[in-house]
């Protein structure tokens, strides 16, 4: 919950005041709360017995240290206990269950209307809105996913992250249907030509429309953002916590209760999903969320996904998108394809990719502050706006793990080895890469629909189906993994000025561009015959397990032993 966390912790000051409780319908008289004395509501409504009714939460599995309190009302005059902070503190309750207040909201419904949820600051919305909020989630009796995250860090950020980790498929499955539907319908003389061509060798000119290049990307696009409208009705929900819905934001006892159960959350949820950022770990609120959860679950799921990671797969795939268009560009100035200069290619990659060199750099060395932010962890030095907030969680920490330093202890070793080895499965996903470099695998389906279009034999397409489809994006994949570990590996800076920075960025992109000089002597592979073609693209497939399938195990296999 982060600052948010913090800033909602409003004291309830005066005596006795009226209020309606949302999504109840019992009217409740709140007394104000004491140091010593927790708060109690009297339930007036004589006919809302369907809540005494109603089972206990049943313990998880799992769950250490994390008592379930089921609320006790009958028909009428009966007396519910409400866990105030203070009667929290007193009691080192802060992991204790309490069942009325659990509820979730499915993460497709969070990252709707643009992720609007994450990108407007709760302070900001009006009491409609955070009651619009609040109904879009419902009482639930477990939660799949509790989603960290702080509220320093803009809101568009957790939304492109959770939108493209959640729903890349979606994105590569419009491209895919799009380009199949473009390329048929471009093959069968059903769309325009347009003025560009490729000269095949010992073959005719060949006219081709880049269609596919043109509308696939936006079709991708439009599946990602749809994807949290249409997902529901091909997959199951996925029941998130996400602060600002599931804790009643415009009510003030209720706000309260959320706040300072939030233990309770992470004890019946069964993956905590840190969406890192840099000032996560500088919040005592989120920090009590990890502690809570490791606590409550020993053997839960920890998912530690900086927001980064998404961030630069977005920039690689416009770059990519703008590095092809350019090179549209080239073709349409009359420059023919055995006639390019290695110029043109060279100054166009470094042109397209700058942009996504220099921000690949930049999440390195985010990626290189979690590690040292973890290993200077200190407790005691976090960010908190409120004293009561700094007691509530320091009591709890040394409740749970025997004291401050201890926690230190756990959060610099076992906690940091147990993170960085989740960031080192996550940190460029494959289908993530697929995804950057389909701009350059449409612009060559173009190609092969001119080369269907204009009627020629198996021989010709064969030859470019084997000799540039197949063999170029295999290796570009592996291009791209270059590309990724160059970045890493020239990340930190070499100099303290801010031009120099980029200076060094520009030589990475020199050594990138260097390293596609194989391809562009592989790319002639169609111009032989079809058997050779063949044996290039297999050994291309060679290159490409040993990149993205024997490399990986092995390097897993060294850190095991």
């Amino acid at each position: 919950m982060g600052q948010q966390a913090a800033g909602c912790c409003a004291e309830l000051h005066g005596a006795t005041s009226q209020q309606s409780v949302p999504g109840s319908r019992a009217k409740v008289a709140v007394h104000s709360a004491v140091e010593d004395e927790p708060m109690q509501t009297f339930d007036l409504d004589e006919s809302a017995p369907e809540k005494a009714d109603r089972p206990a939460l049943p313990c998880q599995a799992g769950l250490a240290g994390a008592a379930v309190v089921s609320p006790q009302s009958s028909l009428s005059g009966s007396l519910t206990r409400l866990h105030s902070k203070d009667s929290r503190l007193a009691g080192g309750s802060q992991l204790e269950v309490d069942e009325d207040i659990i509820r979730a909201v499915s993460l497709s419904t969070t990252l709707r209307s643009f992720g609007r949820a994450w990108r407007v600051n709760p302070q900001r919305l009006s009491p409609s809105e955070l009651n619009g909020l609040w109904d879009a989630s419902e009482e639930a009796d477990g939660i799949d996913i509790f989603l960290s995250h702080t509220w320093s860090t803009p809101g568009h950020h957790k939304y492109l992250s959770l939108l493209l980790s959640s729903y890349w498929h979606y994105a590569l499955g419009g491209w895919s249907i799009a380009a199949t539907l473009v390329g048929l319908l471009y093959a069968a003389r059903l769309l325009p030509s347009l003025p560009f061509q490729v000269i095949l060798p010992q073959g005719p000119v060949v006219d081709m429309a880049p269609w596919i290049h043109v509308v696939s990307p936006w079709i991708a696009l439009c599946g990602l953002m749809c994807a949290p409208y249409i997902s529901c009705s091909f997959s199951s929900t996925t029941r998130c916590f996400l602060d600002v819905a599931c804790v009643n934001q415009a009510d003030e006892l209720q706000q309260e209760r959320g706040i300072y159960g939030i233990g309770g959350f992470l004890a019946v949820s069964r993956e905590l999903r840190v969406l890192w950022s840099p000032p996560y770990l500088s919040r005592l609120w989120c920090v009590f969320e990890i502690a809570a959860f490791r606590k409550a679950n020993p053997l839960g799921k920890l998912v530690f996904q900086p927001l980064f990671i998404e961030r630069d797969i977005l920039v690689v795939w416009l770059c990519m998108y703008l590095f092809t268009s350019a090179l549209l560009f080239v073709i349409a100035s009359g420059v023919r394809d055995g006639n390019t200069p290695f110029a043109f290619f060279f100054s166009i990659c470094c042109l397209g990719m700058l942009p996504a060199v220099h921000c690949v750099r930049k999440g390195y060395r985010e990626q290189e502050q979690i590690s040292q932010s973890l290993s200077e962890f200190d407790v005691s030095a976090l960010q908190c706006f409120s004293d009561f907030d700094k007691r509530f969680i320091h009591s709890a920490v040394m409740q749970w793990y025997g004291s401050l330093d201890e926690f230190n202890v756990f959060v610099r070793g076992p906690l940091k080895e147990e993170i960085l080895q989740t960031m080192l499965l996550s940190r460029v996903p494959f289908h993530l890469i697929i995804l950057a470099m389909s701009p350059a695998v449409g612009l060559q389906f173009d190609v092969l629909a001119g080369i269907l279009t204009a009627g020629l034999s198996f021989d010709y397409w064969g030859r470019w189906l084997f000799g540039q489809i197949l063999t170029i994006d295999m290796l570009t994949a592996c291009e791209l993994k270059c590309f990724f570990w160059l970045s890493k590996r020239f990340a930190k800076p070499r100099f303290s000025h801010p031009g120099m920075d980029f200076g060094q960025t520009i030589l990475v992109v020199i050594l990138f561009a260097c390293c596609l000089l194989p391809l562009a002597a592989v790319g002639r592979a169609y111009r032989g015959s079809l058997i050779e073609a063949t044996l290039v693209s297999l050994a291309a497939c060679a290159v490409f397990c040993a990149t993205f399938i024997c490399m990986p195990r092995l390097k897993a296999l060294g850190k095991a032993s």
